[in-house]
């Protein structure tokens, strides 16, 4: 999955949650697993928005 789809994901999974959604929903809509979504949502209370940010990567060589 490319770097920018996951972090459109990522941004979805914040704004459910932020709209009160349980965990588990938030899980079957963005095709994630429960543990996953916890991660991501203590992620994002420690770090913020740049949490979500596509991570760098190098291109081949």
């Amino acid at each position: 999955m490319e770097s920018e789809t996951q972090e459109q994901l990522r941004k979805q999974t914040i704004r459910l949650w932020r709209k009160g959604k349980k965990y588990l929903k938030i899980a079957d809509i963005v095709g994630a697993s429960e543990n996953a979504v916890g991660k991501l949502v203590r992620k994002y209370k420690k770090y913020g928005a740049k949490s979500l940010q596509a991570k760098k990567t190098r291109s081949p060589l």
